[in-house]
């Protein structure tokens, strides 16, 4: 029989050559390859099929390094924060990094789900630091945290209106471009009511990039500090209990993500891990 190139089979009972394993109908001329290299069809439609075949390999690699080389600038910009002992670093290194090299027109993204994986590992952080102190701190101060809430929407409303007015925007687009919230949350809010998800995201976005790059950093350098209860908790690393807390906590997520919640890889996560 002839000499396979490797990384082929044949495909038992079937006549063909096959990278992934799959049964299809032999390959026509008029049809992108889509299940392997086959042996029928000529030595032109074989050696279109194969180039097909590395095309798609070639583009999975790239998209690899791609994820990796994106990943690799927010760590180095997280890093260098770190290291200049700028406010934040692991949050304002990696946006202000990602974000100047987008505007450069650098080539930039990000694996399927990682920001569902940034949002458990965020939540998971803060739920630890939910102890029966704070608990009862934040059920004594709830009527203050339910004003400001109101107090905020309200403001976004009356913005939007004047966005609706200056922008000549629709109701919808303007209303959810003003009121604070999650850029994805409200995208998705904006198109489900009739309006345009593109300028709410930007938005949302820069109204999210200013408050971090700002409002933080000046608290600090200021000197104002949070009371004693709020102070991060320093618990020794135990890898085995990690893992478990990580899976718990992503399967809260995965939940009520399920259910079609708001916001479900955050409050997923933060309730379990806060119990």
């Amino acid at each position: 029989s002839a000499t396979l190139p490797v990384g082929l089979r044949r495909v038992s009972g079937v006549g063909s050559l096959s990278f992934d394993g799959t049964l299809g109908d032999d390959y026509d001329d008029g049809k992108e390859c889509t299940t392997g290299l086959h042996r029928t069809g000529g030595r032109a439609e074989r050696r279109r099929c194969f180039d097909d075949f590395l095309t798609r390999r070639l583009a999975t690699v790239r998209t690899i390094i791609l994820y990796l080389a994106t990943l690799a600038a927010a760590g180095c910009g997280g890093w260098a924060f770190y290291t200049l002992n700028i406010p934040l670093p692991w949050l304002l290194g990696p946006l202000l990094t990602i974000a100047a090299l987008s505007m450069l027109g650098l080539d930039l993204a990000t694996p399927r789900g990682s920001r569902q994986t940034g949002q458990v590992l965020l939540a998971t952080g803060i739920g630890l630091n939910f102890t029966p102190m704070v608990a009862i701190f934040v059920a004594e101060n709830l009527w203050v945290m339910v004003l400001t809430s109101v107090a905020s929407i309200s403001f976004g409303a009356v913005a939007g209106l004047l966005l609706m007015r200056t922008a000549k925007t629709d109701v919808a687009t303007a209303y959810f471009s003003c009121v604070p919230g999650g850029v994805a949350e409200m995208s998705i809010q904006a198109e489900r009511w009739g309006g345009d998800p593109a300028p709410v995201s930007l938005a949302q976005s820069l109204r999210i990039l200013t408050v971090v790059t700002t409002i933080p950093p000046v608290l600090i350098l200021a000197g104002a500090t949070g009371i004693e209860l709020f102070q991060a908790h320093h618990i020794p690393f135990d890898a085995p209990r990690f893992a478990m807390l990580l899976a718990m906590t992503a399967a809260g997520g995965a939940l009520l993500a399920w259910r079609r919640i708001t916001n479900a890889w955050l409050l997923g996560p933060l309730g379990v891990a806060a119990g």
